[in-house]
Order: C-alpha cells, then structure tokens, then sequence
C-alpha cells in the first residue's frame, strides 16, 4: 500500500463542464467591465481576449515546449486596450466571473470523497494538484 496519494483536481475528483465559448458568457462578461466603466461588447471582448492569450502562448513557445497564458494577463490587456486601468484585485474577480458564467456542472465524481476520506482515516498522505488557472482554485 502507498503512503502518499496525489490526484489531479478537476476530471479526476472534480467533473467540470465549462463552455467559455457561449456567446452570452461575453456578454456578461461585458458588463462586467462596462460597470467598471469600459465600454466592452461580448464578442468584440472575446476576440480581444484571445489575442491577448495568443500573444501569451507565442511568447512562450520560444521558451517551452507546452507553454500557458495567464488570464489575468489577458484580461488586463483587454481591459487596457478598453481604457480601463485594471487592479489585481478586479482581475482576479473578473476572472472568477468568467469560470462562474461558464460553468456548466461542477459535482464531485461519485466515491471521491468517501476515498479521499478513507485515505486520510488510515493516515495516508493526500495531495490535490491541478493545472487550472491559480485564480480558479485560490480561495
């Protein structure tokens, strides 16, 4: 038996279903930033959003070979580009809103925590892992 468990959150504890390509997710997402006083439109926000992870992953394919964006830097370039001045804070909230208005379904897989649980009673050593944005699992 192993003394150590590590699990990857989401699609192995976690079933999530996110469509951040619904066009009404933009369009939420819009006010969002046209209460911060931007004047953003849902599609037109999304396309700029993309460009800016593009832009993102170019950069990194210079250094690595599966390089990632960081979607608070997406949003922020977006924003930017809208005349807005984002804060840290804003972002980290704007990003939430995103996985928030995207998702679709977030439940535990059946058993998950009746395994984890049983693992820690016998004083297994659990670690959670994920790959998901940092603002997705900060609490």
């Amino acid at each position: 038996m192993y003394e150590t468990y590590i699990f990857d959150l989401y699609g192995t504890l976690i079933d999530i279903e996110t469509d951040e390509e619904d066009p009404v997710v933009w369009e939420r997402l819009a006010l969002h930033y046209r209460y911060a006083g931007m004047k953003a439109e849902g599609q037109a926000l999304n396309a700029a959003v993309l460009e800016a992870s593009e832009r993102q992953l170019a950069a990194g394919k210079a250094r690595f070979e599966c390089p990632e964006f960081v979607m608070e830097q997406s949003f922020g370039d977006a924003a930017r580009q809208l005349g807005g001045q984002p804060t840290a804070a804003w972002l980290n909230e704007t990003v939430r809103w995103l996985r928030t208005l995207s998702m679709r379904k977030l439940a535990l897989y059946d058993g998950a925590d009746e395994l984890l649980e049983s693992l820690r009673a016998a004083g297994k050593k659990l670690y959670l892992l994920s790959n998901g944005q940092r603002t997705f699992d900060s609490r």
